[in-house]
């Protein structure tokens, strides 16, 4: 799990850079309600994109230690379906970004 935790929070930070790059340059908007207006400020998106995250996973991962069987199943299902999410949410940055870069050739 601890692998899991791991790609889940680079896709986090990666989700945030895009985020941020893309809403500085005007070329996209932030659509989650909660993110919006952390979004508008470097330092909290810095708190809530990147260190709550890693303190969380961090604490998740020292609380399954003592999890069972069942548990540890549920668990790896949840991280699969975060995992498969941030990859989606990823793309559709990635894919901004290079239509930004080809509109702006910068």
């Amino acid at each position: 799990m601890k692998n899991k935790f791991i790609v889940i929070y680079l896709l986090n930070v990666l989700d945030i850079i895009f985020t941020l790059f893309l809403t500085k340059m005007g070329f996209c908007y932030e659509a989650n309600l909660i993110m919006k207006p952390i979004v508008n400020n470097y330092f909290y998106s810095f708190i809530f994109k990147i260190i709550l995250p890693m303190l969380l996973l961090i604490f998740i991962d020292f609380r399954m230690v003592n999890a069972s069987f069942s548990q540890l199943k549920i668990s790896k299902k949840i991280a699969n379906y975060c995992i498969g999410y941030y990859v989606v949410i990823n793309i559709f940055h990635f894919t901004w970004t290079m239509v930004y870069f080809y509109l702006y050739k910068i």
